[in-house]
C-alpha cells in the first residue's frame, strides 16, 4: 500500500481488521531498526512464532521502506518475512505500508508474495464530499444542497488529512468569532493553506507518471460497488476448510480438494438484495435464505460479490457462453476450468460440496453421521416433517463438523456441475457438459423427506429454472 501523504494509508489495515473481523498485528520497522542485528534476527523469529499462534490475522508492516543505512532490514528481515509468509499466505493477510514510491524495497515487494500494490490517490470529488460530511457535520450543512459540491471543488488537490486540518481551523474560527458558516470564509482559509500537491507539484507529477507506468491498482477504482459492503465477509460468516484427498460417493477415483473459504450460512435475502437490488423469494425475511433463483442468477451474484470486494470474478458471462477467468488473466472454457487458479466467489463443485458437508479435513471427508452433522435429522435440518412447509432463518439448527449450517435441509444448494453421466478425475474433479441444461443440487430442503437430506444424495434442476426451495452457498479458493 503506497500513495500520497495524508490520504489514509494507515487506516487500511485497521479497516481490513474490522471488515474481516480478524485480529490486527502491527510490526513497527522503526522500532526494529533500533536493535543490534543479531538481536534483531532473534527477536524477529520470536515475533513470527507469536504471530503464528494468532492466525488467522491481518499483519500490518508499517514503513517497510525504512532502513538504517546499512540495508539491515531489507537484507535480513524483509526477505525472511516474505519466505515465512509464503507458507502462511492462506491464513495471514499481510498489508505493507510503503511511504516512498521510489524506494528500492518496491522491487522486493513486487517479486515476492504480495498479490496487489494499491496506490492511495488524492480523494476524488465523491470522496471529498464524504470527507466533508464527516468533518463539517457540526455545522449542519444541508447534504442535499450544492454547498458540499462547491466545497469539494475548492478542496481539489488536497489530501484527506489537509481537509481535516482546514475543517478544524474553520470550525474554531467560526466559534471564536461567533460567525455563521459561509463559502467566502472557507475560501479565505483554503487560500492560506496550500496543499502539498501544489507545493511539490513536480514531484507529484512524477509520482503520477510512475503509478501509471507501474500499473498500480488505484484505491478508488471500484468505489461505487464497494459502497454496498455491509457484513458479508466477516470472519463469523466464513469458514476456512482445508483441502485434502477425497473419494466422493459418486466416484470410483480419489481427487484432490483445494483449500476453500466457505460461507457458514446459506446466502440470505438481505445479502442478496444488497448486491442484486431485488428479492425474488417466495417466503420473505432478511435472514431467510434467498430462493427462487436460477443457476445463472447465482453466477451473477457470485460475480457481483467478487467485484464488491475487489476480487477478479470467476465467471465470464459477457459472450453469453460461460467461460472461467483465471487470476493470471487467462480465460478458459467452462468445461476446462481449474478452480484453484481463480480468485473470486463461486459455486462449489459437487465434490467440494460433499467434502464440506461431510466435515472436510475434520473427518477426512468420511461420513461420521447419516446427515450433515448428526444422525438425528431434526437436530441439523428443516425438512418435510418439521418445517411447516416453508424455509426458516439460517443458522437455527446445529452445524456440521466444520461449523457450517443448513447443509442438510432448509434449501437445496446449486453446485457448478451439470447433470452429466461420467466419471470425475484428479485432472478434472467435476462434470460439466456445455450442451447439458440441468445442474446439480445438493442438501435437500424443507419440502423433502429424510433420504433427500443426506450428503450423498444427488438431485438436479434446470439451469434457467427456480423454485421456492432452491438457493445457494458460496465458496472461494483459499490462496
Amino acid at each position: 500500500m503506497t500513495g500520497f501523504p495524508g490520504c489514509g494509508k494507515n487506516l487500511i489495515p485497521k479497516l481490513a481488521s474490522i471488515i474481516f473481523d480478524l485480529p490486527l498485528i502491527k510490526i513497527n520497522v522503526k522500532m526494529l531498526l533500533r536493535e543490534e542485528i543479531n538481536e534483531l534476527r532473534y527477536n524477529i523469529k520470536v515475533l513470527l512464532k507469536k504471530i503464528e499462534k494468532l492466525e488467522p490475522c491481518i499483519l500490518w508492516i508499517d514503513e517497510i521502506d525504512l532502513n538504517d543505512g546499512r540495508g539491515n532490514f531489507e537484507k535480513n528481515i524483509f526477505l525472511e518475512l516474505c519466505n515465512w509468509l509464503k507458507d502462511k499466505n492462506d491464513r495471514i493477510i499481510p498489508i505493507l505500508i510503503l511511504r516512498d514510491i521510489f524506494s528500492t524495497s518496491l522491487n522486493e515487494i513486487k517479486n515476492n508474495v504480495f498479490d496487489e500494490i494499491f496506490f492511495i490517490d488524492l480523494p476524488n470529488n465523491e470522496e471529498r464530499i464524504d470527507i466533508l460530511k464527516i468533518y463539517l457535520k457540526i455545522l449542519e450543512i444541508d447534504e442535499n444542497s450544492l454547498i458540499l459540491e462547491k466545497l469539494s471543488l475548492l478542496f481539489q488537490g488536497y489530501s484527506s488529512y489537509e481537509m481535516k486540518k482546514i475543517s478544524k481551523i474553520l470550525i474554531e474560527e467560526l466559534f471564536i468569532q461567533e460567525e455563521n458558516f459561509t463559502i467566502e470564509k472557507t475560501i479565505n482559509i483554503i487560500e492560506n493553506n496550500k496543499p502539498l500537491s501544489e507545493i511539490f507539484e513536480k514531484k507529484i507529477k512524477k509520482i503520477k507518471e510512475s503509478v501509471k507506468e507501474l500499473k498500480f491498482r488505484l484505491s478508488s477504482e471500484k468505489l461505487e460497488k464497494n459502497i454496498v459492503i455491509k457484513k458479508i465477509m466477516r470472519k463469523s460468516d466464513l469458514v476456512y476448510s482445508k483441502g485434502g484427498i477425497f473419494k466422493p460417493s459418486f466416484s470410483f477415483e480419489e481427487i484432490e480438494i483445494v483449500n476453500l473459504y466457505v460461507s457458514k450460512f446459506l446466502v440470505t435475502q438481505s445479502l442478496w438484495v444488497d448486491l442484486m437490488k431485488e428479492n425474488p423469494s417466495h417466503d420473505k425475511g432478511e435472514n431467510l435464505p434467498v430462493e427462487r433463483i436460477s443457476w445463472w442468477k447465482s453466477l451473477e451474484y457470485c460475480n457481483n460479490l467478487s467485484e464488491a470486494y475487489g476480487f477478479l470474478p470467476v465467471y465470464n458471462l459477457e459472450s453469453g457462453n460461460l467461460k472461467i477467468n483465471y487470476l493470471s488473466g487467462e480465460i478458459v472454457e467452462a468445461n476446462m476450468a481449474d478452480f484453484g487458479k481463480t480468485e473470486g466467489f463461486r459455486l462449489p463443485t459437487e465434490a467440494e460440496w460433499e467434502w464440506i458437508a461431510k466435515g472436510g479435513d475434520k473427518t477426512l471427508g468420511k461420513s461420521l453421521t447419516k446427515y450433515c452433522g448428526s444422525d438425528n435429522l431434526d437436530e441439523v435440518a428443516w425438512h418435510w416433517d418439521n418445517s411447516f412447509r416453508k424455509s426458516h432463518e439460517v443458522g437455527k439448527k446445529d452445524p456440521n463438523e466444520l461449523g457450517i449450517y443448513d447443509m442438510s435441509g432448509n434449501i437445496w444448494e446449486w453446485c457448478y456441475d451439470t447433470k452429466t453421466q461420467g466419471e470425475i478425475s484428479k485432472e478434472k474433479p467435476y462434470l460439466y457438459d456445455i450442451t447439458e441444461g440441468y445442474r446439480r443440487l445438493k442438501g435437500g430442503s424443507w419440502g423433502n423427506y429424510e433420504n433427500y437430506c443426506t450428503p450423498s444424495y444427488r438431485y438436479y434442476g434446470g439451469a434457467v429454472g427456480y423454485g421456492s426451495n432452491i438457493g445457494l452457498r458460496v465458496v472461494r479458493t483459499a490462496k
